[in-house]
């Protein structure tokens, strides 16, 4: 799941990664089906009955692994991003580790989601970001560690 907010311009982009569009009950608004990709492979759980946490169970049942980033055209100027994530296929730290760049900038390193909650429970991690060219660009990579 990929948020992205600015203030000052009431612009919002809000992102079903690796999914069809949906709507939001847990955060009131629509969520478009994935789209401004390039790498990277989609999956789905059929599990999502397992999903804790959360109405929106399907948010969180879907997205994409291996390495892969997005890209959208906006206005340069300071945003929220937010990203969501939910461990539903490996049950051990340590199986998956990612660091997110965005803009040229780490702003998740070696992020294991299982350090923070047990599987099956989606976590939000919200940055403020800095766009300085009229396109943000998020990048998602396995870490070394």
């Amino acid at each position: 799941m990929l948020m992205l907010f600015q203030p000052a311009f009431s612009y919002e982009l809000h992102v079903n990664c690796g999914g069809d569009s949906l709507n939001s009950r847990d955060y009131g608004f629509p969520f478009g089906a994935d789209t401004g990709f390039s790498g990277g492979e989609t999956y789905r759980t059929q599990q999502a009955h397992l999903m804790i946490d959360t109405i929106d169970r399907m948010l969180y049942c879907t997205g994409r692994k291996g390495c892969f980033a997005y890209s959208f055209p906006v206005t340069p100027g300071w945003y929220i991003l937010r990203l969501g994530f939910s461990e539903t296929i490996l049950h051990a730290t340590g199986q998956r580790v990612l660091s997110v760049i965005c803009e040229g900038d780490t702003i998740l390193k070696d992020l294991d989601i299982l350090t923070h909650r047990r599987g099956f429970y989606p976590v939000v991690f919200a940055k403020a970001v800095e766009v300085i060219d009229p396109q943000i660009d998020i990048e998602f990579a396995a870490s070394d560690s």
